[in-house]
């Protein structure tokens, strides 16, 4: 038994999937379905991304005699990255010849297609990765955080690091700007809606943001590092906050569609129930009053 197969299982058992099933996996490298053994399909279905709804797997649409859509098959599990980049050196990241049933790549690098895949030692990623999976303390750069508030600290980062925030179910999330100092360009600090892929800021030498507050509308926030000099340096707060805190647990619904039924208009109140069959909680609007009543 080889020690990077032992380290890849104990991987698995800690809840991590293969790296070149993530869901973004089609930006970083091909699968050559027609080269993987028939039996090994599943091991190349990608997982998806949270906030969205997995379809399950498709054996019946990728077939030996039909490999164009395999592309689009599903492993019906959920995953996140965790705000971290593809790794293609990942020891979760099949070599390029994986499964293969005639000696051809099953995987290759889009921009170069003879650069070798995965690796038989834990990458640095694959270190940061576990440790943001588990919420570990004392990270040397970035990480994932769950708490309700917390302070991101810059200032001793390496020249590239991302925070990952998550926040609770109906939460938002709002990053201050407590210090920061850049001076040299370029280099420059992002600050995303990660769950709904926007940038909300992209920071740098040219502005001084101290005391500038950021919403994320989402549960999910990043925030990317790329420092470029020991000279550029930032410290942020973040808060999560229930939603109605800030913004309207009370909505006036109403609508500029002249065959929508007035009687729908109104006050509504927002409320969320969990629901013990599927194991979830749900967002309802709860209707309060008609508009007329409440003026």
């Amino acid at each position: 038994m080889f020690h990077s197969v032992v380290v890849h299982e104990l991987l698995h058992i800690a809840g991590f999937l293969h790296e070149h099933e993530r869901f973004d996996r089609d930006n970083f490298v091909d699968v050559h379905w027609e080269n993987i053994r028939e039996n090994s399909f599943h091991n190349y279905y990608k997982s998806h991304a949270q906030g969205t709804s997995p379809s399950g797997s498709c054996s019946s649409q990728c077939t030996p005699t039909d490999t164009s859509r395999c592309g689009t098959c599903s492993n019906g599990r959920v995953t996140t990255s965790f705000g971290l980049a593809y790794d293609l050196d990942s020891i979760m990241h099949y070599d390029n010849r994986g499964f293969s049933k005639n000696g051809e790549d099953t995987l290759s690098y889009i921009f170069d297609s003879s650069r070798p895949l995965g690796s038989q030692v834990m990458t640095a990623l694959d270190i940061r990765k576990l440790n943001a999976a588990y919420n570990c303390p004392a990270l040397p750069c970035g990480g994932y955080f769950t708490d309700l508030d917390g302070i991101i600290d810059g200032t001793t980062c390496d020249m590239e690091c991302q925070w990952f925030i998550k926040a609770p179910f109906a939460h938002v999330i709002v990053i201050e700007v407590l210090e920061f100092s850049f001076t040299s360009s370029p280099g420059d600090v992002t600050i995303e809606d990660f769950f709904a892929e926007r940038t909300l800021a992209t920071l740098g030498s040219i502005a001084s943001p101290v005391g500038t507050t950021y919403l994320v509308k989402g549960t999910e926030a990043r925030i990317i590092l790329d420092r470029r000099s020991n000279d550029n340096t930032f410290v942020m707060k973040w808060t999560s906050i229930e939603a109605h805190d800030i913004c309207c647990r009370t909505l006036n619904v109403q609508s500029p569609n002249s065959n929508f039924d007035s009687q729908h208009e109104g006050i509504y109140d927002y409320e969320n129930f969990y629901y013990w069959t599927f194991g979830k909680f749900y967002d309802f609007l709860k209707y309060v009053q008609s508009d007329t009543d409440a003026f």
